[in-house]
């Protein structure tokens, strides 16, 4: 194809084009403006990189309270296990100690944002472990 041919193609039906160009901002703008949404879900505590040495003991709540926000779509489609909250252990020594939870603990899925974590932190103790056996 030459080079006027392609010119005279690139600038013919600009009816449709414009047409085209208004149905992708639609698409667009219909996406986007869809207003956002909350929900609580129960979230599992998963503790990760306990050190080989130690092992959780004591009574601690096997899921917080997790408030996000986000797209009503997306929200109906997460799952609990979306939002689990991972408490990195791998610098932990034995003893008992409250343990801060934050929104930046949970890899919310694309679109939502962990807005609050109820309770906001929680009492674990490491003991340990019998290594005599």
């Amino acid at each position: 194809m030459s080079v006027p041919a392609i010119r005279k193609r690139g600038t013919s039906d600009w009816g449709l084009k414009l047409l085209a160009l208004a149905i992708a901002i639609l698409v667009w703008a219909s996406f986007h403006s869809e207003p956002a949404a909350e929900m609580t879900e129960q979230a599992p505590l998963e503790f990760r990189n306990v050190p080989h040495n130690l092992e959780l003991a004591g009574d601690f709540p096997p899921t917080v309270r997790v408030r996000v926000r986000g797209r009503p779509t997306v929200l109906r489609e997460a799952t609990a296990g979306q939002f689990a909250v991972e408490v990195d252990l791998s610098q932990a020594s034995p003893g008992a100690r409250a343990v801060h939870l934050s929104p930046s603990m949970i890899q919310a899925p694309m679109g939502a944002e962990v807005v609050r974590i109820n309770p906001e932190s929680v009492i674990m103790r490491l003991d340990a472990r019998d290594t005599s056996h």
